[in-house]
C-alpha cells in the first residue's frame, strides 16, 4: 500500500458537495494511505462548519474499520479537540478505535529540544558562543509548553528566526560602530563574528522587580497593593528557593479583588501578569478579561464550552473574571447554568493543562462576591478564594489630587482657583451616581479638561486674528493662558454633574411628581417649609414667577422695612432645587461652601424677577446655618427610614424564598433583583406580602 499523505486532506474533504466530494476521494485513495490532518475541523459542532457533518457521515458509511481494507485513513490533531470530535459521533469512533490504536504524540522534552536547536541552528550554517546559551534558549522554549498552540520542533524553528533577526541588527550596529570610530580617527572595536549566535539574540535584557514595583508605584492609591505585592514576592521567592515547580506556586496564588467599578482592578490585574512573567511563574505577561456572564451559556453544555474556551485562550497567562457574580447565572429545568460554570472551572483548574499554567483573578462586588463564595461547592471557593484584596472607591480628594498631579506630569499647571475647583466638583461627582473613582479620573474628568483648555486657547487665537493682531503674544502672555483655569474647570466638569443628576432622575421613580401637576423633586429634598421646625417635609410649592415675596425668615419673623423691596429667596431655593431635581446632599454641599452653582441662581432671577446676584447671595448667606441645622436634621431621618424600611424589604424577600441561591437583593427601579441577576420581584409583591 502505497502512502498518499495529504497533510490539508479535510480542505479538499469540505470543497464542493462535502458528501459526494469525500466519496470521490475515498475512491482515488483506494491502496493507499489517506492522512486527514487537523481532522476536528470536520467537527459539525464548531462554528461556521456546514459541511463537516456530511464529511464525517460518509467516512462512518465508506470505512467498515476491518482489518485488511483496501485503504487505511489516518486522522490528526490535537488530543482533545478529536477526542470530543469522536466522542460526539459513535460510529466514527468504533471505526477509529482511539482507546486501542489511538496513538498520542507527547511534547518534546527537554533534551529533544536542544538537540533539534543545534542541529537546526548548524543547517543555517550558526553556532552558539556556549553551551551554556542553549541551555538557556531551551528554558525559555520550554516555558511555551505551558501555552496553548506549543509548536515543539516549529517553536525552535521561530526562535531561531526571531534570533537571526535580532543578530542582523545587532551586526548591523557593530558595523556603525566601527565606521563612526574611524570618521572620528580612533582604532575602531572589533566586529563580532556573523555566524556566531549570543544571548542578547534570544533573550532581552533581564526584568529587574525593582522596576516591576515602579510600574505599580506609578499608579495612585495602591498603598495596599504594594503590602500584597510584598506578600507575594515573598512568596515566589521562598518556593523557588524550596525547589517548588509554578504549579505549585500557582496553586496558592488566585485572588480575587473586591470594590466598586473605576477603582484600578483590572490595571493592577495586568500589572500582576507583567511581575509574574518577569519572575518566571507565568509564560505571557497577557491578561484575557471576560465577565461572568459572558461565559453563560444558551444550552446544555454550552456553558462548559465557554469557560474551557476562556481557560484555553488565557492559559500561560491570567484569567480575569470581571463581574465574576455573573457565573451564578440562571436554571433551566433540573440543570443549572451557573453550577456547570462553577464546576467546571473547579474541574479544569488542577487538570495538567492548566495547573501551573494559568492564573485566575476574579472580580465585583464584595457583598456578591460572599454570596457567590457563599453558596458554591466549597472546592469552588478553597481554589479561587485563598487571597482576596480590597480596592476602596476613591475619595474626592484622592480623586482631585491625582487629576492635579497628571496635569503637573504632562507638563502644564493650573491656576490656584482652578485647583480649588477641581477640589470642589470631584466632591460634588463623588456625592453623585455614578461615580467611578479612577475611571472618572481618567476617561471623564482628564479628557474634559484637557478639551475644554484646548477650545479656550483656540477661541483666544481666532479672537487675536479677528481683531488683526499680527504680533506673537509674548512668553509670559502664552504661558499664563495655557495654565488651565477656573472657567475651563467650570466648563468641563459642571455639565457631567448635571447629566448625572438627570440620569439618577430617570431611573428612580422618586424623583419624579406623583402628579402631572407637582412639581419636580430630589428623592430626599423635596420642599422645605420654613415653619417646619421639626425637620418634616411638605409638599413643595412652586413661586410665582415674576413676584416679589416679603422676606420669609426661619425662625418665622419677619422685618417689616425689608420686606417691602427684598425677594424671599429661601421660597425661590426650594421651587429651584426642585426643579433642577437636587440631592439634599448636594444642597448641604454647596450651602456649606458658599458656592452657589450658576443655573441656581438663575432660576432663582427668573422666581424672584430680582437680577441683583450679589443681593441674592448676600440674602442666602445670612441664613443658611439655620438652614443647614434643618436640612442636616432632615437627611438623618430620610437615611434613617430609608435603612429600617430596607431592612424589612430584605426580610419579606428573604421569607419568600424567590432566589434559589439565596443571593442578596438589590434596589431596582420598581423591585429587586437578586445578586445573580436572575430573579426580580417587584415592590407590589413584596408590599403584598405578609409575614
Amino acid at each position: 500500500m502505497s502512502a498518499d499523505l495529504s497533510k490539508r486532506a479535510h480542505v479538499h474533504l469540505l470543497q464542493g458537495g462535502a458528501a459526494s466530494n469525500t466519496k470521490a476521494i475515498l475512491e482515488r485513495a483506494k491502496g493507499k494511505v489517506l492522512l486527514i490532518d487537523e481532522a476536528y475541523v470536520l467537527d459539525p459542532r464548531r462554528k461556521n462548519n456546514q459541511y463537516g457533518g456530511n464529511v464525517l457521515d460518509t467516512l462512518v458509511e465508506k470505512l467498515d474499520g476491518e482489518a485488511g481494507s483496501d485503504i487505511a485513513v489516518i486522522l490528526a490533531g490535537y488530543k482533545q479537540e478529536m477526542f470530543d470530535m469522536l466522542e460526539n459521533n459513535p460510529g466514527l469512533r468504533r471505526r477509529f478505535a482511539i482507546d486501542d490504536f489511538g496513538m498520542h504524540f507527547t511534547d518534546m522534552g527537554d533534551e529533544e529540544l536542544k538537540q533539534v536547536l543545534i542541529s537546526t541552528a548548524a543547517k543555517l550554517g550558526l553556532v552558539f558562543e556556549n553551551l551554556a546559551l542553549t541551555d538557556a534558549v531551551v528554558a525559555r522554549i520550554a516555558q511555551k509548553r505551558r501555552m496553548p498552540g506549543f509548536g515543539n520542533a516549529a517553536t525552535v524553528g521561530s526562535m531561531l528566526n526571531v534570533a537571526k533577526t535580532l543578530k542582523a541588527a545587532r551586526l548591523a550596529q557593530a558595523q556603525s560602530d566601527v565606521d563612526e570610530a574611524r570618521r572620528q580617527g580612533a582604532a575602531p572595536p572589533i566586529l563580532p563574528d556573523p555566524d556566531v549566535l549570543v544571548r542578547s539574540d534570544f533573550i532581552p535584557e533581564e526584568m529587574d522587580t525593582d522596576k516591576v514595583r515602579d510600574g505599580f508605584a506609578g499608579l495612585y492609591n495602591t498603598e495596599h497593593i504594594m503590602q500584597e505585592l510584598d506578600a507575594l514576592e515573598a512568596l515566589i521567592m521562598a518556593a523557588k528557593d524550596d525547589g517548588r515547580e509554578p504549579a505549585d506556586i500557582l496553586a496558592d496564588a488566585h485572588m480575587v479583588f473586591v470594590g466598586p467599578p473605576g477603582t484600578g482592578k483590572t490595571t493592577v490585574a495586568n500589572r500582576f501578569g507583567k511581575l509574574l512573567k518577569d519572575l518566571d511563574v507565568l509564560p505571557s505577561d497577557s491578561v484575557t478579561v471576560v465577565t461572568g456572564t459572558s461565559l453563560m451559556g444558551q444550552y446544555v453544555g454550552e456553558t462548559k464550552e465557554k469557560v474551557l474556551r476562556a481557560m484555553n485562550q488565557a492559559r500561560g497567562g491570567i484569567l480575569f473574571i470581571d463581574e465574576a457574580y455573573g457565573i451564578a447565572g440562571s436554571t433551566t429545568g433540573s440543570v443549572s447554568f451557573g453550577r456547570e460554570a462553577i464546576d467546571t472551572l473547579t474541574g479544569s483548574i488542577t487538570n495538567a493543562d492548566f495547573k501551573g499554567n494559568l492564573l485566575v483573578i476574579m472580580a465585583g462586588y464584595e457583598p456578591q462576591m460572599d454570596a457567590l463564595m457563599a453558596n458554591a461547592n466549597p472546592g469552588f471557593s478553597s481554589r479561587f478564594n485563598k487571597k482576596r484584596i480590597v480596592f476602596p472607591a476613591w475619595s474626592a480628594q484622592q480623586a482631585s489630587d491625582a487629576v492635579i498631579s497628571e496635569i503637573v506630569r504632562a507638563g502644564k499647571t493650573l491656576t490656584p482657583e482652578a485647583e480649588d475647583q477641581v477640589h470642589h466638583w470631584c466632591r460634588v461627582l463623588e456625592r453623585l451616581p455614578l461615580w467611578s473613582s479612577a475611571r472618572d479620573v481618567f476617561e471623564t474628568v482628564l479628557p474634559s479638561l484637557y478639551l475644554e483648555r484646548a477650545n479656550r486657547l483656540r477661541a483666544a487665537v481666532k479672537d487675536r486674528r479677528s481683531d488683526g493682531s499680527s504680533a506673537a503674544p509674548s512668553t509670559a502672555t502664552t504661558s499664563a493662558s495655557a495654565q488651565y483655569e477656573a472657567a475651563d474647570v467650570d466648563s468641563a466638569l459642571a455639565p457631567i454633574a448635571a447629566n448625572r443628576l438627570k440620569l439618577a432622575a430617570a431611573r428612580d421613580r422618586s424623583y419624579f411628581p406623583s402628579s402631572p401637576s407637582a412639581p419636580l423633586r430630589p428623592e430626599r429634598t423635596g420642599g422645605f417649609d420654613a415653619g417646619d421646625t421639626d425637620g418634616s417635609l411638605s409638599a413643595p410649592q412652586r413661586s410665582k414667577l415674576n413676584v416679589k415675596h416679603n422676606i420669609r425668615r426661619i425662625d418665622d419673623s419677619e422685618d417689616p422695612d425689608e420686606a417691602k423691596a427684598e425677594p424671599d429667596v429661601w421660597a425661590a431655593l426650594e421651587s429651584a432645587c426642585s426643579e433642577l431635581g437636587y440631592e439634599a446632599d448636594f444642597i448641604v454641599q454647596f450651602l456649606k461652601e458658599g458656592n452657589y452653582p450658576q443655573e441656581l441662581l438663575d432660576k432663582i432671577v427668573s422666581i424672584t424677577a430680582c437680577d441683583d446676584l450679589d443681593k441674592i447671595r448676600n440674602l442666602l448667606d445670612g441664613q443658611k446655618g439655620a438652614f443647614l441645622v434643618r436640612l442636616q436634621k432632615l437627611i438623618q431621618i430620610r437615611l434613617k427610614e430609608k435603612s429600617e424600611e430596607e431592612a424589612k424589604c430584605q426580610q419579606k424577600l428573604l421569607m419568600m424564598g424567590r432566589c434559589p441561591m439565596n443571593f442578596e437583593w438589590l434596589r431596582e427601579e420598581g423591585g429587586w433583583r437578586c445578586a445573580g441577576g436572575s430573579h426580580w420581584v417587584s415592590d407590589a409583591d413584596v408590599e403584598q406580602f405578609r409575614n
